[in-house]
């Protein structure tokens, strides 16, 4: 008798995103899209056989992941964003990824994209995805650019408290730590995400 192998990729974000864009359209195509689909080998033929492709991901400003965020987004997410994402007035879809410098989890939603002065409605869901799925060796992180400090936010006063070890929970002190590495964008300029984020 046959087996049928299927490939098991890291992350739930794929079936959440998918389902927080297009609804139970998932029970439709989204077997065939994504969970019988070989995008491991769909991604090798696109890197190793074409030779643009080379020179591309030999760039200090394009990686694995970049290149996986791009086939994401044009064959399972078809280009859309986290703007699209909360027009559709579905379920709270929060994708998670880890920093890899401070190891902390990083959510991706508006008030975590308030701390680095950047707006999560034109962030491609792919983007997002890809982060939470790189597993570190085999993909590269996903980098974002930190423009903290450009656009007027401020930390919460309550975090301010926590932070100068004034917690009420061990619960407020982890989301208040979780912000602090951010908002120094001198400091620290980029954010690099992979997977992780529980």
């Amino acid at each position: 008798m046959r087996s049928t192998a299927y490939r098991v990729y890291p992350g739930g974000s794929f079936t959440a995103g998918y389902y927080g864009l297009f609804g139970d359209r998932i029970f439709q195509d989204f077997e065939s899209k994504f969970l019988k689909k070989n995008i491991q080998g769909a991604l090798a033929v696109r890197m190793f056989l074409n030779p643009l492709n080379w020179f591309r991901l030999s760039s200090t400003y394009f990686d694995r992941s970049d290149f996986a965020a791009e086939y994401y987004d044009k064959h399972i997410f078809e280009g859309k964003t986290f703007g699209d994402l909360a027009a559709r007035k579905g379920p709270m879809i929060v994708m998670n990824a880890t920093d890899m410098t401070h190891g902390i989890r990083v959510g991706f939603n508006q008030d975590a994209f308030d701390a680095i002065c950047s707006d999560l409605s034109r962030f491609p869901v792919a983007r997002a995805a890809a982060a939470s799925s790189a597993v570190p060796i085999l993909l590269s992180p996903i980098t974002l650019r930190n423009y903290a400090g450009t656009c007027g936010f401020k930390i919460p006063e309550r975090f301010e408290e926590i932070l100068k070890g004034r917690a009420v929970s061990e619960r407020q002190f982890y989301l208040a730590n979780n912000i602090a590495p951010f908002l120094d964008s001198q400091t620290k300029q980029y954010i690099h995400l992979w997977m992780g984020g529980r």
